[in-house]
């Protein structure tokens, strides 16, 4: 501190001049200030050594997974996520309870994207969380048949943990924390459901800001650290990628989009962290030649004039669909926009998943999130929404619904 004070107090000291130091006229003006800018320099390598100094420490990280300095932006949260893994460390993993046998398929499962903490309405969060508990044990129809609402895996979260990135550090919101206090990861917060969440476009937006130049992803430190604790996880990276099986079904989060190519524009730089080489990899691994049905979330869609030439490019979604040609994918699902849909790309199944936001983007004013119920040789889908001004009434089916045959081995 002392340091940068003395900088400070140098170049203050010489913009203040009020002479100028070459003239011709003040021989004295200009050895003054020769031997300032001298000192000045000094001051200066000894600055950068200790910035090098510290960034070499970033790199050592505590038993936690974070950095040591990053512990300091991340100690409340810290705080609060270890009470999780506390508590989610007697969570009895349910896929053992649930599973009926091999040869046997029934998954169900909620997913919805785009929680936003820290956009949009204050209350949508808590409003989709009353929706989806007061949802379980439901009986509803999909296309004539009946459903019961029982078993439930988890809540699938396609991107956008937050609206800004920001984890608290200079004074400003913990949008991260606020995530964590609301969804939890093994249903011991406010959702009682475990919570398989992604990262997208808007976890980037500190990137401008000079207090995250350092540390500029806090959500990807986040999901990686949780992935750690999740029970049916087969395959994690350090960037939160990662994969999970529930029964014969495999599922691949590659967050952002399944790319490895950079998108820029004036503020950001949106860095998939080699998504679709992950997901190739894990596929080659972990599914191979068996068959298995593949499920993959990403924030983004695949949707001509909104996604695509937008966010990524149709080459990029060329490409991915090309990786997954070859493997039994069944459904790929993802956020971003915000309201809800269906479509078909390659014969895949695409499901926009819905999102809490009922205030914009959805014109009947409600929240949405999507149920999945994959028994034995069917997917069965359909949208969910909700009344804000009472979140327990639900509506089924009044955007889409789905029914397919698909091949479970």
């Amino acid at each position: 501190m002392k340091t940068l004070i003395i900088i400070c107090f140098s170049f203050t000291f010489l913009s203040d001049f009020p002479f100028h130091p070459f003239s011709s006229h003040d021989l004295q003006a200009k050895s003054i200030f020769k031997k300032a800018k001298k000192k000045a320099k000094k001051i200066k390598k000894k600055v950068k050594k200790k910035l090098n100094k510290s960034k070499e420490k970033i790199t050592k990280t505590t038993k936690s997974g974070f950095s040591k300095s990053q512990d300091v932006y991340y100690n409340s949260l810290l705080k609060t996520f270890k009470k999780s893994k506390k508590e989610c460390s007697n969570y009895k993993n349910p896929v053992k309870n649930f599973h009926e046998g091999a040869g046997v398929t029934d998954v169900a499962f909620i997913a919805f994207g785009d929680t936003q903490l820290g956009g949009g309405s204050k209350d949508q969060n808590d409003l989709q969380v009353k929706a989806i508990n007061s949802f379980l044990g439901r009986t509803i129809e999909i296309r004539g048949e009946s459903h019961e609402v029982k078993n439930v895996r988890g809540v699938i979260m396609a991107g956008d943990i937050t609206q800004n990135g920001r984890d608290g550090r200079c004074f400003e919101k913990n949008e991260i924390r606020k995530f964590e206090e609301i969804y939890g990861m093994c249903g011991e917060r406010k959702l009682k459901l475990p919570l398989y969440e992604g990262w997208g476009n808007h976890d980037y937006y500190e990137w401008s800001n000079p207090c995250y130049k350092v540390f500029n992803h806090p959500a990807i430190r986040y999901v990686r650290e949780r992935n750690k604790y999740r029970p049916e996880i087969t395959n994690y990276s350090r960037n939160g990628h990662y994969s999970f099986d529930w029964d014969n079904i495999h599922f691949v989060q590659v967050n952002l989009k399944p790319s490895n190519e950079k998108t820029k524009n004036k503020k950001n730089i949106y860095d998939p962290y080699n998504a679709l080489d992950f997901l190739r990899n894990d596929l080659d691994k972990f599914v191979g030649d068996s068959n298995k049905g593949v499920v993959i979330i990403g924030h983004y869609g695949l949707i001509s004039d909104w996604d695509h030439d937008r966010w990524w490019t149709q080459e990029e979604g060329d490409k991915f669909l090309d990786v997954v040609k070859d493997y039994n994918v069944i459904s790929y699902l993802h956020g971003h926009a915000h309201n809800t849909g269906l479509y078909t790309k390659n014969n895949i199944p695409i499901f926009n998943v819905g999102s809490p936001y009922y205030k914009e983007y959805n014109p009947d004013g409600r929240g949405h999130f999507t149920y999945f119920h994959i028994r034995n040789n069917k997917l069965s889908a359909i949208d969910v929404s909700w009344d804000p001004k009472d979140p327990t009434k639900l509506f089924y089916g009044n955007a889409w619904s789905f029914n397919k045959e698909v091949s479970i081995p």
